[in-house]
């Protein structure tokens, strides 16, 4: 297994961005670029609905399209003020539509400074680009987006599903009590017949993490997380595309709360974690 991790989302709705009613919440569009809603397996990650994105030319700008975190409704105030600086990372599942468009294109997270992910390349299914950076200051309002490699006044085409930014990512090294497990919501019918109907309603992911040798600012962060009912992602495996899940603390008390004996600065604890819905990216 990789590395485990727990980050809060930022963004619209405190989500992921499925792309289903696309491009709404982003900005800074290419007077060349055109975007059109696509469904089939090579254009959608996990929601019903992908994007397609076709651009003509970026003039003397390379940028695409970016979200500018910090705008009303995306819950920018989910950094957490007792940390001097924020790890942040962003996510998109993404291919190059056709062999020409390969590599013309980046996925990019603007903070204190630029960063950007591999070359967008063809393939036949979507993969991960992640570009991720630290910010020093709340005011440094981080963007995430799509920017052309260069300047370029050739065409170029691109799939995307799932846009995922992440602030204050943790590192989890759980005992070896670590449990996995779900939960089902459903109905059952009995017609006069005798015949049983079963209704499944909904389906959730539920993960017990015990954790030890905790800081003093993990623990805080883990608590202020769980005070603030905040949604987060929890990745079991950071080398799995398959493996985050959209997720909420549900301890029924604080987390995190006793010391580890015989550390005076070092905690433990248990955390209880379940997927709003049935877990996927998209809900």
């Amino acid at each position: 297994m990789g590395t485990m991790e727990l980050g809060a989302v930022l963004g619209r709705n405190q989500s992921f961005e499925d792309f289903s009613d696309a491009p709404a919440g982003w900005s800074g569009l290419s007077e060349q670029a055109s975007f059109s809603p696509v469904m089939s397996a090579s254009t959608v990650h996990s929601s019903q609905w992908g994007l397609s994105a076709a651009v003509e030319s970026t003039g003397g700008d390379p940028s695409v399209f970016h979200y500018a975190y910090g705008t009303p409704g995306d819950l920018h105030a989910v950094w957490f003020p007792s940390l001097e600086q924020h790890s942040i990372r962003s996510t998109i599942w993404a291919r190059a539509s056709d062999a020409p468009s390969s590599g013309q294109a980046r996925w990019y997270l603007a903070a204190d400074s630029d960063t950007y992910s591999d070359p967008i390349a063809f393939a036949g299914a979507l993969s991960r680009y992640e570009a991720q950076c630290t910010v020093t200051s709340q005011a440094g309002l981080p963007r995430a987006g799509l920017t052309r490699m260069t300047a370029a006044h050739s065409p170029a085409s691109f799939y995307f599903d799932d846009a995922l930014t992440q602030v204050d990512l943790l590192p989890l090294h759980p005992d070896w009590e670590f449990s996995e497990g779900g939960r089902i919501q459903e109905t059952r019918h009995r017609f006069p017949q005798g015949n049983w109907r079963l209704n499944t309603w909904a389906r959730f992911s539920e993960f017990r993490i015990p954790l030890r040798w905790i800081s003093t600012s993990e623990a805080e962060l883990i608590n202020w997380w769980w005070e603030k009912g905040l949604n987060l992602v929890y990745t079991l495996d950071a080398s799995d595309d398959s493996s985050v899940t959209l997720c909420r603390i549900v301890n029924p008390r604080q987390p995190i709360g006793r010391k580890e004996r015989p550390y005076p600065d070092l905690w433990k604890g248990t955390l209880e974690l379940s997927s709003i819905n049935d877990g996927r990216l998209a809900f």
